[in-house]
């Protein structure tokens, strides 16, 4: 059975930590998203963070 549409699976970098290969709903709210990606690292604040798209074929 294919996995539903509205998950993808993402890898997040921090500088200094693992990256972390996450499956996001995209049905969530990305305010949500942030904020569960910031605990696994325990940053606080996550108000204060966003996502950046970072495509390696231009690195």
């Amino acid at each position: 059975m294919p996995p539903p549409a509205d998950i993808v699976k993402v890898a997040i970098e921090w500088p200094g930590a693992y990256p972390k290969l996450m499956e996001i709903d995209q049905k969530k709210p990305l305010s949500a998203i942030i904020k569960e990606v910031c605990d696994g690292w325990s940053l606080a604040n996550h108000e204060y963070f966003a996502l950046q798209h970072a495509d390696s074929s231009n690195f």
